[in-house]
Order: C-alpha cells, then sequence, then structure tokens
C-alpha cells in the first residue's frame, strides 16, 4: 500500500490518490482531484508556483498589469533613455573661422562629438562651454546631427579682448532614425580670435527611448 491521503502540493483543497497498482481506489480520489482542478490557478496551495522562465513569451500584456507597480530596479539599464558624454579633451583650443568648425572634445577625430546607436526617436542635446576672445565678437555655438547643416545656434556677445563668457546650448532632435549616429558640438567667431578656455566643456546627449 502506498496511498496519499495528502496531496504536497495541494492544500485548498486537498486530494487523495493510488500511487500503486496494488492501492486502493476510493470514490474520493476522484472527487477530491475534480475540486483541486476546479479551482487551480498555480498560485500556494493549488499546485507547484509557475516559474517566470515557464510563462509563454507575450502572455502578459500590459493590460495585466497594474499601473504604477512596475519599479525603477525593475527596468534594465538604457531600456527607456541612454546618456552619453563628450569633454574638452586639448587645453584652449582657438578658431578664427567665421563659419561653424567643429569644437575640440574628447570623443572621435577629438570632436566634442558623441558616436551612439539609437532604436529611433528623440535625441536631447545639450552643450555647454567657457569662450574668451582676442576682441570684441560674437560666439556662436551649435549642434550637427550626421554633417547635416548645424541646428540649436547659441551666439553670445564678447564685449572686450580677454573677457570670458560661460556659453550653453540645448536641442532636441526628433524623430530621428533608428541606427548609427554622431552628434557633433560646432563654433564660430565673427571676429578676431576666439578660445575655448582651458578644457572647460562638455556635450551631453540624452537618447529618449519612451
Amino acid at each position: 500500500m502506498a496511498r496519499i491521503e495528502t496531496d504536497p502540493n495541494y492544500s485548498s483543497p486537498t486530494f487523495s490518490r493510488a500511487t500503486a497498482g496494488t492501492d486502493l481506489f476510493k470514490k474520493e480520489d476522484v472527487q477530491g482531484l475534480a475540486a483541486a482542478v476546479s479551482t487551480h490557478d498555480h498560485s500556494t496551495g493549488k499546485g507547484l508556483v509557475l516559474a517566470a522562465s515557464a510563462i509563454p513569451s507575450g502572455l502578459i500584456t500590459s493590460a495585466m498589469i497594474a499601473n504604477s507597480t512596475i519599479a525603477t530596479v525593475d527596468i534594465a539599464a538604457d531600456a527607456v533613455s541612454q546618456r552619453l558624454t563628450s569633454k574638452g579633451l586639448n587645453a584652449s583650443p582657438t578658431t578664427t573661422s567665421a563659419t561653424y568648425v567643429d569644437l575640440d572634445g574628447n570623443g572621435s577625430s577629438n570632436q566634442l562629438r558623441v558616436d551612439l546607436n539609437t532604436v529611433g526617436g528623440d535625441l536631447l542635446v545639450w552643450a555647454a562651454a567657457v569662450f574668451s576672445a582676442t576682441t570684441t565678437s560674437i560666439m556662436s555655438l551649435a549642434f550637427m546631427l550626421d554633417g547635416a547643416a548645424e541646428v540649436g545656434d547659441m551666439n553670445a556677445h564678447i564685449p572686450s579682448a580677454s573677457f570670458q563668457i560661460n556659453m550653453s546650448t540645448v536641442w532636441l532632435f526628433t524623430g530621428v532614425a533608428a541606427g548609427s549616429h554622431n552628434i557633433r558640438t560646432r563654433w564660430r567667431t565673427n571676429a578676431g580670435t576666439a578660445t575655448a578656455t582651458s578644457t572647460n566643456r562638455q556635450l551631453l546627449v540624452v537618447e529618449l527611448k519612451r
């Protein structure tokens, strides 16, 4: 005799069963099993709890997840956004260009530049630097995406030689296609020689995935 009178995985309700061919068969075996199956949902006391790996892909939908229940710790790194930076590389680079040229940084080709792969969507871009000039002039700062025309132009007046200004600009690139992209920081001056003071400059790019 090897009957089980109380199933180890079912307590609400439990059921009995035979485990050997010579075991006594009782009508309650079937009745208890029917009651257990009727309320079966894999919760504690109603069978073995399913592991996460046992749930078929796509079975759990958004409608099944209560609002405001997914915690930050449950979201994979870079799943919602990714952030990349480039900083000043060489001390005090200069330019006399009246048209936009690349600003020095620690990105590709010594540019104040970020290279990234995107899932497609929006890129929030911000840059800041400290500038001076050899004469009264207008400094300009802008962004270039994948070699296209500059956007996000910000202009600042330098009132006299050696006068330092803190300058920043921000831009939102929308509808950027999925794939590989680069964003470069560009600068120009309308007079004299402009200097990006020391290495005090930085580019920040944030991909907003959701």
